[in-house]
């Protein structure tokens, strides 16, 4: 994987893409939808697929392609089930995954990107953010199994749990969506009680 680091150029994607495409890109592969990206300049796309591939690896598979609008127009039959952006838009979201108002987590996490100088850092913070992300996600779906509806996690035993482990504290917005991920990537329903306080802090 760094052989592919470097052949990325962070740079052209950091000029060319906003924040708010990139994490819409992110929101959809953690829904664990379809993501074909439409490109006006081919080296954009290529360059944008090896940073999802880079940043993805030994987490979460994903369902990335890249295509021209050209192919796109010929074969838009194939993608039905996909969620289509462009460098500028949201072509089709049938889904309705890409809601800005819920894209807290997602947005957080590509402005750190996006804030860093050194390019290579960014990108490897990026990666490192998502696999962070990963082992929450792994870690509540062991932390459930001990649970029942009758037995469910409650705020406190969750906020506990991540101080122990992680020295992490958990609150409302992340808790909400870690739930959400847990859901749709891994088709998981959580025995938990809803009364979680607010943000994540280190």
């Amino acid at each position: 994987m760094d052989d592919l680091l470097e052949n990325i150029d962070g740079y052209l994607i950091k000029i060319n893409l906003n924040a708010r495409i990139l994490a819409s890109i992110l929101r959809g592969l953690f829904y664990n939808k379809k993501i074909l990206f439409i490109y006006e300049f081919e080296s954009i796309g290529e360059h944008l697929s090896n940073l999802m591939k880079y940043i993805f690896d030994d987490s979460f598979e994903i369902d990335f392609i890249i295509r021209s609008m050209e192919e796109y127009k010929k074969n838009k039959k194939q993608f039905k089930e996909y969620i289509i952006i462009s460098e500028s838009k949201i072509v089709n979201d049938k889904a309705k995954v890409i809601n800005q108002k819920k894209m807290k987590i997602e947005n957080s996490v590509v402005q750190q990107f996006l804030a860093e100088d050194d390019i290579v850092s960014n990108m490897n913070l990026l990666k490192n953010e998502i696999q962070k992300l990963y082992i929450l996600f792994k870690e509540l779906i062991e932390l459930n199994k001990e649970h029942s509806k009758k037995n469910p996690m409650t705020s406190k035993s969750i906020i506990d749990h991540f101080i122990d482990t992680r020295d992490i504290k958990i609150q409302k917005v992340y808790i909400d969506f870690l739930i959400e991920i847990i859901k749709n990537y891994f088709k998981v329903e959580l025995n938990i009680v809803s009364d979680f306080t607010n943000f994540i802090s280190y």
